[in-house]
């Protein structure tokens, strides 16, 4: 058996693979970078923004380090050619270029309109979009497979003659994996609250309505059950606003977790890989 050309093979085929996480880390952060927060209490969409900004920042950054860890493997490959005499052909193209599946979308989440009454001055008490939150959620669990596949692709192989940039790079992939996944649920958990919110603030609005032609209301003083659907109204507001301030804590707890490891210093040369 050709023990070289299998050698030669095998680093070929991980620079392949380098090159190809680094493409998928790219998406990722392509991704990140338009996560949608414009339909979104204000204290939720600066979490969302901060997270979108580090994550992408992270997979950036690791993204960068694939291009020469891919360089030195094909200069080893080359080495190892020229002196068994061997040639390799193109690696096989490995699957991490594939988007990681997304869940089903559910059903479109209830508008505005439906949870608005001129009953109730205050206004819509349960803000945000709940498919917006969604999208973010398919975003961040795509990135957190991306994150799982690159990260079984720096694990793969011989040891590393640069052992200290390898558990740097291992531990980034590691911790954005982690984070986009938390994230990610910590998301979804919100949404589904929120959905809940959103469906008791739209059947208030249908209430307050009846209640007010039952009473022929105006003109006259509030009838009683009106009165009582306003003050449900404030309280669901309030809780909506507690849950959202809720949901940004839970998400910079993530955030402050990830900075612990994006921080951290990269030994320098050499990025080779070792090739025995």
């Amino acid at each position: 058996m050709n023990t070289g050309s299998h050698d030669i093979d095998a680093l070929r085929n991980r620079a392949n693979r380098w090159r190809g996480s680094g493409d998928l880390l790219r998406g990722v952060a392509s991704d990140l970078a338009t996560l949608v927060d414009a339909a979104l209490p204000a204290v939720v969409a600066g979490a969302v923004r901060d997270l979108a900004r580090r994550g992408r920042d992270m997979a950036s950054d690791i993204a960068d380090e694939a291009t020469p860890l891919a360089d030195g493997l094909d200069r080893a490959a080359g080495a190892a050619t020229s002196g068994h005499g061997h040639s390799s052909g193109p690696a096989r193209a490995d699957d991490h270029g594939r988007r990681a599946p997304v869940r089903a979308a559910k059903p479109p989440a209830i508008g505005v309109a439906a949870r608005l009454s001129p009953l109730f001055p205050d206004g819509d008490p349960t803000p945000g979009d709940v498919s917006d939150v969604r999208l973010m959620v398919a975003r961040l669990r795509r990135a957190a497979v991306a994150a799982h596949r690159v990260l079984r692709v720096a694990e793969a192989g011989r040891p590393w003659a640069n052992a200290p940039r390898r558990q740097v790079i291992t531990t980034r992939l590691e911790a954005a994996r982690d984070a986009y996944g938390r994230c990610a649920d910590v998301l979804e958990a919100w949404a589904e609250r929120l959905e809940a919110a959103q469906a008791e603030a739209a059947n208030l609005a249908v209430r307050a309505g009846m209640a007010a032609r039952t009473a022929d209301y105006p003109p006259g003083p509030v009838p009683p059950a009106l009165s009582a659907l306003r003050q449900r109204h404030a309280a669901l507001a309030t809780h909506a606003h507690s849950d959202a301030q809720r949901c940004a804590r839970e998400l910079k707890a993530v955030i402050a977790d990830v900075e612990l490891f994006g921080a951290a210093p990269v030994p320098t040369s050499p990025y080779l890989p070792c090739p025995a």
